[in-house]
């Protein structure tokens, strides 16, 4: 999985097979440009945080 945090504010998930990209989703709940993406030890979590200091928690597989 690729994950992209953009300055319109969204997060775009991708798959990666084979050398081929594919957009699974891309979320956006953030009121600000994103600053920062970490995944969890395990890789089902994303945790992200924005200009405005907001801190969210999102789920891999589902992109909630």
């Amino acid at each position: 999985m690729l994950v992209l945090g953009s300055h319109d504010t969204y997060i775009y998930m991708y798959t990666v097979s084979n050398g081929d990209y594919q957009k699974k989703t891309a979320v956006k709940k953030h009121s600000s440009y994103i600053t920062h993406i970490d995944f969890s030890k395990d890789g089902a979590n994303l945790h992200s945080n924005c200009g405005a200091y907001e801190l969210l928690f999102w789920d891999c597989g589902s992109g909630k």
